[in-house]
């Protein structure tokens, strides 16, 4: 995949443990990893990139932030303005 889109809190497992897994598998180490949290806590951006996350971002979150990141972290131009 060129970017993988996780939410910090899921059923079952974190995001957090979800990207440590991914960073293990052979030819996802230098994938785009995004992750989503609605937690009000600064340690979730200092967790993320201790384990390989490329992004954190906040929600909710505005759709055109969301496109401009994805944009961002795969190097694209951002989108264009709403009118």
């Amino acid at each position: 995949p060129d970017l993988i889109i996780l939410d910090v809190v899921m059923p079952d497992m974190t995001g957090y443990e979800v990207c440590r897994r991914l960073r293990a598998e052979p030819g996802l180490q230098d994938t785009p990893i995004l992750l989503l949290t609605s937690l009000e806590d600064p340690q979730v951006d200092v967790l993320g990139r201790g384990i390989g996350e490329t992004f954190t971002m906040s929600k909710p979150s505005d759709p055109e932030m969301i496109v401009n990141i994805v944009a961002q972290v795969l190097g694209r131009p951002k989108a264009p303005a709403a009118p």
